[in-house]
């Protein structure tokens, strides 16, 4: 077990992001989350689960199960510019945990463009995807475990992140420019809203996602970091195409 009272620093966040790009088990990958909550949100508390009479007899996987019993209370956490379903509805009122065609819808996207789901039993299931017009759904290549991982690096790059800046375009050779040797690529994304990519490093966290513009191929990019200092390296690279900008 990961001890949470140890130093949650960047060098140490580092080392266990890493660890999702070779081999893990899904109790390996709840404590990689559980390490990445505490260094955005801070020590997680009793008060902070969910209690076992609000589970009920739900049928979920046990993956879902333990994140609703450690987290559950926190909905920012995982939900912000996306929403995570709960078993009581949510701060929304609407986003309740339900069970479709022996599929278990639990994420949407804010406005309800795409939603994903996994298996209403099982450890740590795949989960799947659609977009909200009776589709079919279709593998994400993820299981619920890597998906929560990156739905808590969503939030906290949109949401959560005092400093950053985002791009609505910027093409490859300018994305490498920025990557260099100091932001590390995980294997870890989502297929929606287009083939993305997650990078991390001393403290710099970015969210890219790959789309084409009248044919020509570019990224859609968020950074984020919970200081200033870090992002220093960036300010070469900021210009006009920039939306936003806090560094």
């Amino acid at each position: 077990m990961i001890g949470f009272d140890s130093d949650l620093n960047d060098a140490n966040l580092d080392l266990t992001l890493a660890r999702l790009n070779g081999p893990t088990t899904a109790e390996e990958r709840f404590e990689i989350l559980q390490e990445l909550v505490q260094y955005w949100h801070g020590p997680i508390g009793p008060q902070d689960g969910m209690k076992q009479d609000e589970l009920g007899g739900l049928r979920l996987p046990l993956l879902l199960r333990r994140w609703y019993s450690w987290g559950g209370n926190r909905e920012e956490i995982l939900s912000g510019q996306n929403f995570l379903f709960s078993p009581k509805g949510g701060a929304q009122g609407f986003y309740k945990l339900s069970v479709e065609d022996d599929h278990l819808a639990f994420y949407i996207e804010n406005q309800g463009v795409y939603q994903w789901a996994t298996l209403p039993e099982g450890d740590d299931p795949p989960v799947f995807g659609r977009h909200d017009d009776g589709e079919a759904w279709q593998p994400e290549g993820i299981t619920l475990s890597e998906h929560l991982i990156i739905a808590c690096l969503v939030e906290a790059i949109l949401c959560h992140s005092p400093f950053g800046a985002s791009t609505a375009w910027l093409k490859e050779e300018k994305l490498q420019q920025i990557v260099g040797q100091r932001l590390r690529l995980s294997t870890l994304g989502w297929r929606w809203p287009g083939p993305s990519r997650f990078y991390a490093g001393g403290g710099v966290f970015m969210y890219v996602c790959a789309h084409q513009i009248r044919g020509e191929a570019g990224y859609s990019i968020w950074i984020g970091a919970k200081t200033e200092e870090p992002l220093q390296f960036l300010k070469p690279h900021i210009d006009k195409d920039w939306e936003y900008v806090a560094l």
